[in-house]
């Protein structure tokens, strides 16, 4: 499973090298690093969280250079532009809500830790958000022509962004909530019920 992971994360960051699409590249990228460090410190139960991450990864990347790119869908004139923000915002931030779980379950198994609801919770929202720095910079110098033309704008940036800050602290709440309710632990040998 982990080498299936691995496989649609690399043609993921393809994906996003073929359509010249920064943000894909990096969080692709990210997700192809999470599968490799929860193959050499996760137990083998932690597989199923990394298959999520990577179909979600490569189908995010799939639809951004695809579909829902911007050629696609404000150009032909389907969506305006904030529609089109909004969408994109939705699409690349769906993979990073399965990165943030094998974010703690990796880290958790190569530091020996264990995390509860408070920390899952408390942090979700930050790990989410920082796992978005790499991406939204990536753009900045992979996609420098579409900056400077206008089809992306530091408003877009940061209206994605917020977009992805309310997923995350959504998640965040959820998480609090199931985590408390079962006693959930992250630890090094995956997710446990608490005593």
């Amino acid at each position: 499973m982990f080498t299936l992971s691995a496989v649609l994360c690399a043609s993921a960051v393809a994906t996003g090298i073929w359509g010249r699409d920064g943000f894909t590249m990096a969080l692709s990228s990210m997700a192809l690093i999470l599968v490799i460090a929860a193959f050499l410190h996760s137990s083998g139960s932690v597989q199923r969280y990394t298959i999520v991450m990577s179909v979600s990864t490569a189908i995010s990347a799939a639809l951004m250079v695809t579909v829902a790119s911007h050629d696609s869908l404000v150009v032909s004139g389907a969506v305006s532009e904030l529609m089109w923000i909004l969408l994109s915002a939705v699409i690349r931030g769906a993979p990073v809500i399965p990165m943030i779980m094998v974010f703690f379950f990796s880290t958790a198994a190569a530091f020996k830790a264990s995390y509860n609801w408070a920390v899952v919770s408390s942090l979700g929202w930050a790990v989410g958000m920082g796992m978005l720095l790499p991406p939204y910079a990536l753009i900045l110098f992979v996609q420098r022509a579409e900056l400077d033309s206008g089809i992306i704008a530091n408003a877009t940036i940061v209206i994605a962004a917020f977009v992805n800050l309310i997923m995350f602290i959504a998640l965040s709440l959820v998480l609090r909530s199931v985590f408390r309710k079962n006693g959930y632990l992250i630890t090094e040998k995956g997710l446990e019920a608490g005593k």
